[in-house]
């Protein structure tokens, strides 16, 4: 993989479960170039974002030591509880791609089944800036 000007930013993240703040964290690094950044949104009636939270984190721990290929995953949960957002960077598509025949991320078969609906895209970031 050729090496990418660092064009991006850190973020810090804080890992949420049922409204409270883990002792996880992690620092995210968003680079502008041709990685591959999976944006998705998940639909669902408030009393399932808890269940999702604890699905989502089950799931996210599997992904991160069986996916080769993806660099990061964040997940963020709305406020009024109808939603949760999954920011995630991939080295290119075939990684993604591959997780997508894993069982709980298989369409056919998707771990947050009878608790959200999924949306997702794939992305190229091209900006990120940081405030003064």
């Amino acid at each position: 993989m050729e090496s990418l000007p660092h064009l991006g930013f850190s973020l810090s993240v804080q890992i949420i479960s049922f409204g409270t703040v883990m002792p996880n964290s992690a620092e995210v690094e968003i680079i502008a170039g041709n990685l591959v950044t999976h944006l998705a949104e998940f639909r669902m009636m408030p009393i399932h974002q808890p269940e999702m939270i604890k699905r989502t984190s089950a799931e996210l721990e599997r992904a991160m030591s069986n996916s080769p290929g993806l660099i990061s995953a964040t997940f963020h949960r709305s406020l009024d509880g109808t939603r949760m957002f999954n920011y995630g960077q991939w080295e290119n598509r075939e990684a993604f791609e591959a997780i997508l025949k894993q069982p709980g991320f298989n369409p056919e078969q998707p771990y947050w089944e009878g608790f959200a609906r999924n949306e997702f895209h794939l992305y190229n970031v091209v900006h990120t800036q940081i405030a003064d």
